[in-house]
């Protein structure tokens, strides 16, 4: 089940030192891990290309998940929650105010965007480097070495699924 897969791998996760003593990490994790396999839907190339952005754009942290980012952080507050998205001007400022804060609600959205940035990516680029690249640059296919190293990442986490 990718669900139990993802909390594993979740679970062995650098703490950053922001959470260091977080008491309900467990659950926190276990809502990340849920929210990600609902947006998969068993598709565990999806699953872990959500997981890896999650945890390369944020670092899995607390406050970036609640929208409590520190100054000139989370792209100079222009990103919202664990994937960092950006608010593209077509849609309701609300929804990406929504992308972060407590709870499975943001988290889901979060996870719902980032799915369909990568799919959007992966469908104009062609593979998943492309797609990694797409969510990057906001639209460029072209892959450069950190969007290459995201796709090895979750081409093995996928592996593990």
């Amino acid at each position: 089940m990718i669900e139990i897969a993802l909390m594993q791998w979740l679970m062995a996760q650098p703490i950053h030192k922001t959470d260091i003593g977080e008491p309900d990490r467990f659950s926190r994790m276990s809502q990340i891990a849920e929210a990600i396999s609902v947006v998969a839907g068993g598709n565990k190339l999806l699953a872990a290309s959500v997981a890896i952005v999650m945890r390369e754009e944020s670092g899995l942290r607390r406050d970036v998940q609640e929208g409590r980012c520190p100054p000139r952080q989370c792209d100079h507050g222009r990103a919202r929650g664990l994937p960092q998205l950006h608010w593209p001007p077509a849609y309701p400022r609300e929804r990406w105010i929504g992308y972060a804060g407590e709870g499975y609600g943001p988290l889901l959205l979060s996870a719902i965007q980032a799915a369909n940035m990568l799919r959007a990516g992966r469908h104009a680029c062609g593979d998943i480097g492309g797609a990694f690249a797409y969510y990057g640059t906001g639209g460029n296919c072209y892959v450069y070495p950190r969007a290459a190293e995201r796709a090895r990442m979750t081409i093995e986490l996928a592996g593990r699924l």
